[in-house]
């Protein structure tokens, strides 16, 4: 398994400097992969480490012992072999998503290769025997520098930080027009900008919702496409439900009333949750707005928030004016990334539907697991 270093409590989507540090060592990898030295040898290392000081945002790199641990400020640490770790010092514009997982996946080709240096390195504490003697007995083909079964790791590994970069690229190159959209649509809405008329206001209403929407989704967008990513990871604290639940119904309350939809609260005093408020926030808008979207005239939308016995349930009820001939289907708008921030702490989402309406509640645990993960006091 990679480690992804330490430190980790990044949410924002990555920037430009980001993504092209993840180019920058994705290409190392590919390079590392396909060269002809063995990846345990010193000259293959060496060429590496210059490689990776020369990356953009890459301040500092170097193999060092793994006793050693951290010696910068904001220094990071990988495994890289029997006694030895890659620690890297990033700019803190170019650590964003994606760059953990790269220079993890390049720690372990490292590590994967400290079995293939000479026997001299072997000595040196640099390398763990020759080709010939690390394959000697196994009785299958090895992979050409690589300890056998490795390829097959690496490659995964590499197709994964693809995948991982591509959701960067995706996300940084479709924030990037739209944060200007934001900001002028807000400057529209803005009295002292100049006088608007009601449709003129309306319209830039529309352009700052859906603009709003949009970029939600591109927040969500590296939680659904790798739950365990640095980028996911949460930022524990104490939180009260009940005060969570009274802030999601006032931020809804005015859509609510355009909708002609009731939204009502339904939410009761208990210990605390300790949990990301920015995640659960953010799943309960989403459980909210989902409701709002498919509610109509007359229907009903209790945001709900109580203690139970094993924590918390959270969630949404919606019902029906006037029930339906047949129950309508269980899901839920956006369900899939409600779920994902339910199960990152621990918990699970139910959804129900029958002919008087639906229901999404999360049951979060007092305490979610993990307690490696980051928190904050």
């Amino acid at each position: 398994m990679l480690n992804h270093g330490d430190h980790l409590d990044r949410t924002a989507p990555c920037g430009t400097d980001a993504s092209d540090t993840v180019r920058a060592i994705l290409a190392l990898l590919q390079g590392r992969l396909r060269s002809p030295d063995a990846p345990g040898t010193e000259r293959s290392n060496t060429v590496l480490l210059d490689g990776l000081r020369a990356a953009p945002g890459v301040v500092r790199a170097e193999l060092r012992p793994a006793e050693a641990g951290p010696e910068f400020p904001g220094e990071r640490v990988w495994p890289a072999g029997p006694g030895r770790s890659l620690a890297v010092t990033l700019q803190e514009d170019a650590d964003g998503c994606g760059v953990a997982e790269a220079l993890g996946c390049l720690a372990a080709t490292i590590e994967a290769g400290a079995g293939t240096g000479t026997k001299a390195e072997t000595e040196a504490g640099t390398g763990a025997g020759t080709e010939a003697e690390t394959g000697a007995g196994t009785g299958a083909e090895a992979v050409p520098g690589t300890p056998d079964g490795t390829a097959d790791a690496l490659e995964e590994a590499a197709l994964r930080l693809d995948h991982a970069g591509m959701i960067g690229t995706v996300v940084h190159d479709l924030t990037t027009p739209l944060t200007p959209i934001l900001a002028y649509a807000g400057l529209l809405s803005d009295p002292d900008t100049g006088p608007l008329t009601d449709v003129q206001r309306q319209f830039a209403q529309v352009i700052e919702r859906n603009a709003l929407r949009l970029s939600e989704l591109l927040h969500d967008l590296p939680l659904l496409a790798d739950p365990t990513a640095p980028s996911s990871r949460r930022r524990l604290e104490p939180v009260d439900p009940m005060e969570l639940a009274h802030k999601v119904v006032s931020r809804f309350r005015e859509d609510a009333h355009r909708a002609d939809v009731a939204l009502l609260c339904q939410a009761r005093r208990g210990p605390t949750l300790r949990c990301d408020p920015v995640r659960v926030r953010r799943m309960l808008d989403i459980l909210v707005s989902g409701a709002l979207a498919a509610a109509g005239p007359g229907d009903t939308v209790t945001v709900v928030a109580e203690p139970a016995e094993q924590g918390w349930r959270i969630g949404v009820a919606w019902r029906l004016a006037e029930p339906a001939p047949t129950a309508g289907p269980a899901r839920w708008p956006r369900e899939s990334t409600a779920r994902a921030i339910a199960a990152m702490h621990g918990g699970t989402l139910r959804t129900t539907a029958d002919a008087e309406g639906r229901s999404a509640v999360a049951q979060l645990p007092w305490e979610p697991p993990s307690p490696d993960e980051e928190s904050v006091q």
